[in-house]
């Protein structure tokens, strides 16, 4: 009969990831020139740096519609019941 010990020498290594350094958001963002507005209501979004876990990529801008603000006056629908 063997008895074991739950005693050992040996080095146990770590299982945390390996931490990533990101280099710094590049300085100047892109000169971009808005496409035309699709409506009146809308707002543009400039573009910006986002990190993808590798480089950094440029996410060009957008229009925008703010929330509570739509695109479009809400119309009634009065339907068949209107209403009731």
């Amino acid at each position: 009969m063997m008895l074991l010990s739950g005693c050992s020498n040996e080095a146990v290594q770590s299982s945390a990831s390996p931490t990533y350094e990101r280099p710094p958001v590049p300085m100047e963002p892109l000169a971009e020139t808005p496409p035309p507005s699709p409506g009146f209501r809308y707002q543009w979004s400039p573009g910006y740096w986002q990190w993808d876990g590798h480089q950094y990529v440029w996410m060009s801008g957008r229009w925008e519609n703010p929330p509570g603000n739509p695109a479009t006056p809400p119309r009634e629908s009065l339907g068949p019941y209107r209403g009731y």
